[in-house]
């Protein structure tokens, strides 16, 4: 596979952990609140930092795909998402957490434009319904299974286990990019 196929698909390895994660967190609410001796209601603090991150760095991944290129700030991107994951995994307190969750939100944010942007410079004008399918349809996937994931993991493993499986998707980004776009 090559040209716009292999681009929207490397592209879709965000989309892809960014719901998969938002979905499989919810399922771990209660045994965070446990291990971290909050309620399960002031996690919500922590969720609402990644939101409020996403949307307000959206603008600096373009920004950044302008002043360093598109593939630099798609890498850039994937590694804060992974350093934030990490972060939020090791939280011993609902500050770390929700500051953790927040440096997260700031990586999914330059995600956003920088890998659409990628699939559009990758696409002819005729491919780009294709292009965009290619980058969306694989995302679609996270959070059919990110509840379902989130529950197992909860129960035969651990909650910070739920961060942690982002690792091997980011990583799997970096490479593909490195090797895939141009």
């Amino acid at each position: 596979m090559s040209g716009y196929r292999a681009i929207a698909l490397t592209a879709s390895i965000p989309v892809f952990m960014q719901y998969l994660d938002a979905t499989a967190i919810n399922t771990a609410l209660p045994a965070i609140a446990a291990d971290l001796r909050v309620a399960p209601v002031d996690l919500n603090v922590a969720i609402l930092a990644y939101q409020l991150a996403l949307v307000v760095f959206i603008p600096l991944g373009g920004v950044l795909a302008n002043r360093i290129g598109a593939r630099n700030a798609f890498i850039a991107s994937l590694l804060l998402f992974m350093v934030g994951a990490v972060a939020s995994a090791i939280a011993w307190s609902l500050g770390t957490l929700v500051a953790a969750r927040a440096l997260q939100g700031i990586g999914g944010a330059i995600m956003i434009p920088v890998s659409r942007l990628l699939v559009l410079r990758s696409a002819e004008r005729h491919e780009l319904i294709s292009a965009m399918n290619w980058l969306v349809i694989p995302g679609i996937v996270g959070p059919l299974i990110g509840p379902a994931l989130g529950g197992f993991l909860v129960s035969y493993a651990s909650w910070h286990m739920i961060f942690l499986v982002n690792l091997p998707m980011a990583l799997l980004g970096v490479v593909m990019s490195l090797w895939l776009v141009p």
